[in-house]
């Protein structure tokens, strides 16, 4: 989606992972594991069934994935239970939103006899790109002209990447999206990334517990924005924001 300002914005959600508790219908389960690996139809998709391997702690029983949209992580679990975690793809989330690309799976595993009876968010990466250089952001950032929740020493910094706090919570990133795109005009995005144990410590647990404006406002207001000065370790709240980064925190056109 784009927001019409001094410069060109827009926003996204680039990769949204749920965990999902239900059953199996009779048969159900069996008749998926029992497929080849390989390319398939199911419920009218063509798509993989992959073999199973490690998602973090856990290991997964096999995977269905359809081309570069969405992943299913099958587990092992007890008689007439079933949980999933269910990986949608910046493919899909940026073309179809969260929801209904929740919908779209949700409505896929129950043509295939799965009963969605509950779930959690265990990652959610929102981001915004604008048409502005990436060295505009490393200035401000090098002079410590920025507020941040994160520890100071969460802060590190590579050629093309600015790094806030830490990946099993809550982690910020700046990069150069033109370099990474090979892109001929300046593009930056700024992306937060939210893992379980931040979201559920603010009361974000579904997907429909979320809006996605009001977090975003939030995450550029409340735990990282650039500033015109440099804090000075008492008067962070009276900084003005640099004048890019008020355009940042506006935008308010996710899907």
């Amino acid at each position: 989606m784009r927001c019409q300002t001094q410069r060109t914005i827009s926003g996204a959600i680039d990769r949204l992972e749920i965990c999902v508790i239900g059953c199996w219908t009779d048969g159900a389960r069996s008749s998926l594991s029992s497929l080849d690996l390989g390319l398939r139809t199911l419920a009218g998709k063509q798509v993989n069934i992959c073999q199973g391997g490690k998602d973090g702690p856990d290991f997964y029983d096999f995977a269905i994935q359809r081309k570069k949209l969405f992943r299913i992580h099958v587990y092992k679990c007890p008689v007439n239970k079933a949980a999933l975690k269910i990986i949608c793809f910046s493919d899909m989330t940026s073309k179809y939103g969260g929801r209904r690309s929740r919908l779209i799976v949700k409505t896929f595993l129950r043509k295939l006899g799965f009963d969605w009876r509950g779930e959690s968010v265990s990652r959610l990466d929102i981001c915004v790109d604008i048409d502005i250089s990436f060295n505009q952001f490393r200035y401000w950032i090098e002079k410590k002209r920025f507020v941040c929740r994160a520890r100071s020493n969460n802060f590190c910094e590579h050629e093309t990447t600015l790094y806030f706090g830490i990946p099993k919570s809550i982690q910020a990133r700046i990069y150069d999206k033109a370099e990474e795109s090979g892109l001929d005009s300046p593009l930056t995005r700024i992306e937060f990334m939210l893992r379980r144990r931040w979201l559920r410590e603010n009361g974000l647990n579904k997907f429909e517990d979320i809006d996605l404006v009001e977090l975003w406002a939030r995450l550029t207001t409340k735990w990282l924005r650039i500033t015109k000065g440099r804090p000075d370790g008492k008067h962070y709240d009276q900084l003005k924001n640099w004048s890019v980064w008020e355009e940042i925190q506006r935008f308010d056109e996710f899907l």
